[in-house]
């Protein structure tokens, strides 16, 4: 498998409308569509296949801290899938690559249905501001904290 192949699965995934991609040795690429992970109707994942995929997204800085540190997130664009996280992990002594698909625009505040003091909060010089919660909810339930 090559970068062509992990292509096809980033397009694939994006087509599906799959929040996630998960790449493990041993068991087909499976895709998490609505908060359940579908696995596709292809072969299992070997390690070879895996680390040719892994080591296809990195540049040479990013392989060394990768072997040294066992594990790797960047974001990278992609032409169909838009801008992904790419976290990159080895278990097992085996490479495994988790995607999360970020879109290919950044929402707005009123598609995410969050509350106007966010606006506010945004334009404070200084402090720290956690939106978190699910992703992939049909009704997203959103938690706000912050600290200035």
């Amino acid at each position: 498998m090559s970068v062509s192949r992990l292509d096809q699965l980033l397009i694939s995934a994006a087509e599906q409308e799959a929040s996630d991609l998960h790449l493990i040795v041993g068991v087909p690429p499976a895709f998490r569509i609505n908060g359940e992970i579908l696995l596709s109707d292809e072969d299992a994942l070997t390690m070879e296949a895996l680390a040719g995929m892994a080591f296809s997204l990195l540049n040479p800085e990013q392989r060394e801290r990768f072997e040294r540190q066992w594990e790797l997130c960047i974001s990278i664009p992609h032409e169909m899938a838009g801008r992904v996280r790419v976290t990159l992990y080895r278990r097992n002594g085996s490479p495994e690559i988790s995607v999360r698909f970020c879109g290919k625009r950044i929402p707005t505040r009123e598609e995410l249905g969050l509350p106007g003091k966010i606006d506010d909060l945004a334009r404070k010089p200084n402090g720290l501001v956690l939106i978190t919660g699910p992703r992939g909810l049909e009704k997203p339930q959103r938690y706000i904290t912050w600290s200035i």
